[in-house]
């Protein structure tokens, strides 16, 4: 079976009404997927003990810091994500990675 390697580089696109497959685009920082992925990825970069509790900001600039300078995270699109993923709990001071 062959497998796709450039899966990473292609996106769904819904602008004309119907999917169709971009290739080459870069991640778009709108997308929750993306957004999702990048905080998780950062939330396990950031737990360095079991129990580390790391603040908003911190995961935030964690994930821009993977997301590199063509991702622009918007705060507002980071709490969304946040509130319906089930990576990291809310704990006094701030966050934690579910175990």
């Amino acid at each position: 079976m062959a497998y796709d390697a450039n899966i990473g580089s292609e996106q769904l696109s819904y602008d004309t009404g119907r999917p169709v497959l971009q290739r080459n685009m870069p991640p778009s920082p709108k997308d929750l997927g993306v957004i999702a992925t990048l905080l998780e990825v950062a939330a396990l970069s950031l737990t360095t003990a079991p129990g580390k509790v790391f603040t908003l900001e911190e995961l935030v600039r964690e994930a821009r810091n993977f997301g590199g300078p063509n991702v622009d995270l918007d705060e507002k699109d980071v709490k969304i994500v946040l509130l319906k993923q089930s990576f990291v709990q809310k704990v006094a001071g701030g966050y934690t990675l579910k175990g």
